[in-house]
């Protein structure tokens, strides 16, 4: 049941669920708190990456973050819809099916909330640019993507993991492919560009249990080269000072059509100076 909230306005966002999308909205949702005046924000995420996404947010108590099930994803989001009734739901990047059981929101809102939503289909007819066609579809200068991109680093949880993988401190390159899902950087074209003596360190899949990638930005920001495929990792790298790191994107691993251009990174989805490997 709809319930006045006395000077309260509490938004709910689902967006694509990985964790790179996550990371790519996280100035959204710190900047929908300021200009939609919200005074508390949920964000649904996998249960998987909740403790991901959680420690993303928990520097500001008006973010918080909610558990939906890898497969049920609709069903779990019309649950906290029903749970919550925030005054304002933002819906981006999920196909609208009316008639298709869990696709249409609708029916769980209360008349009173707003809504916003659209899917990259819909997107897709109007734009050529990805994901800050999401910014621009809200009205949030995609500047935020970048400048208000934040997370609350644990730097000794960062220094344990430098000292795991690194323990004598050699110079290295950091690898990030998925070869469980045939995502493979090809090696020649990594030690035609590293060298073949060079230490290498990958980053650990997804899949292991309790891996954050937040807690790898030691090991990012002192690499001497990062190799990457379009990824969560890379979206990382967009928030940190990569200043003294050489940055190789491996295009071909798998072929994001929003991150490069015409042979060239796209502008729009990097302020990090890439080299393409095609």
């Amino acid at each position: 049941m709809y319930t006045i909230r006395d000077n309260e306005k509490i938004g709910m966002l689902f967006t694509m669920q990985g964790i790179g999308d996550h990371i790519m909205f996280n100035g959204m949702v710190r900047r929908l708190l300021i200009e939609h005046s919200l005074t508390k924000i949920y964000v649904v995420a996998l249960s998987e990456y909740l403790h991901i996404v959680s420690f993303m947010y928990r520097d500001d108590t008006r973010i918080q973050v909610l558990s939906i099930d890898s497969g049920d994803e609709h069903i779990g989001v019309a649950d906290h819809l029903q749970a919550i009734v925030p005054d304002t739901v933002y819906i981006l990047g999920h196909e609208i099916r009316q008639g298709v059981p869990g696709y249409c929101f609708d029916k769980f809102l209360h008349p009173k909330t707003q809504k916003y939503q659209v899917s990259w289909d819909e997107l897709s007819k109007t734009t050529i640019y990805g994901n800050q066609s999401y910014y621009d579809f809200m009205g949030i200068d995609w500047k935020h993507r970048f400048v208000s991109f934040y997370y609350q680093r644990d730097l000794y949880i960062e220094q344990n993991v430098f000292n795991a993988l690194n323990p004598k401190h050699e110079e290295y390159i950091f690898v990030h492919h998925d070869t469980t899902r045939g995502f493979n950087i090809n090696p020649e074209k990594l030690f035609d560009i590293a060298g073949q003596d060079i230490k290498i360190i990958l980053a650990p899949m997804m899949t292991h249990t309790n891996m954050n990638p937040l807690h790898f930005g030691m090991l990012l920001q002192n690499a001497k080269q990062f190799h990457a495929m379009s990824s969560s990792f890379a979206c990382l790298a967009e928030g940190l000072d990569m200043d003294y790191v050489e940055l190789y994107m491996h295009q071909y691993v798998r072929n994001a059509g929003r991150f490069v251009r015409d042979g060239k990174t796209c502008p729009s989805e990097t302020r990090k100076p890439w080299k393409v490997i095609f």
